[in-house]
């Protein structure tokens, strides 16, 4: 998800910047402020949600927004799917670790957080070039999209799947 997030969030102003009446800064700063809008309602209702299906609902909702801005035109849609978009765009972050904390021990909680988060951090390095190779190689932002819905469809599906026990 993280992949497809940084490499989206690194490609919405050349995606949008085209599109008659929009102003791109502005698309930047809706998606930053749900974000953080995000992130507050999150941490209000966190203790009430298991946190691996709302993580899958996060990712969904991206793939939402995502989909709406492939066909967008008009200005209010985009800054809607932007919005929506950032809404979901911190909880990501924060999910993780909580997920953690719910299934694992005090003492694993540390090495196993460090080590995802390495992990992660390395993959997600590769969005923005990802994205921009195909954005190159096929001419238009259709395949990187798709990439990204893709992406979080597969992770959508994924972060439901408990580990089982030893």
């Amino acid at each position: 998800v993280l992949i497809a997030q940084v490499g989206f969030l690194t490609h919405l102003v050349p995606l949008v910047a085209d599109r008659p009446g929009v102003d791109p800064g502005f698309a930047i700063a809706v998606n930053a402020f749900m974000a953080l809008v995000g992130r507050v309602v999150l941490g209000f209702i966190i203790d009430r949600l298991s946190p691996r299906p709302a993580a899958a609902l996060s990712f969904l909702v991206q793939v939402g927004a995502i989909a709406v801005l492939v066909f967008a035109e008009t200005p209010s849609v985009i800054y809607g799917a932007c919005a929506v978009y950032g809404f979901s765009v911190g909880n990501n972050i924060t999910l993780s670790p909580l997920i953690v904390q719910r299934e694992y021990g005090g003492d694993d909680f540390p090495r196993i957080v460090a080590l995802s988060t390495a992990m992660v951090q390395i993959l997600y390095a590769f969005g923005p070039g990802l994205l921009g190779i195909l954005r190159d190689a096929f001419g238009s932002y259709s395949v990187p999209l798709a990439v990204c819905i893709a992406l979080n469809l597969v992770a959508s599906g994924l972060i439901l799947l408990r580990p089982r026990p030893a």
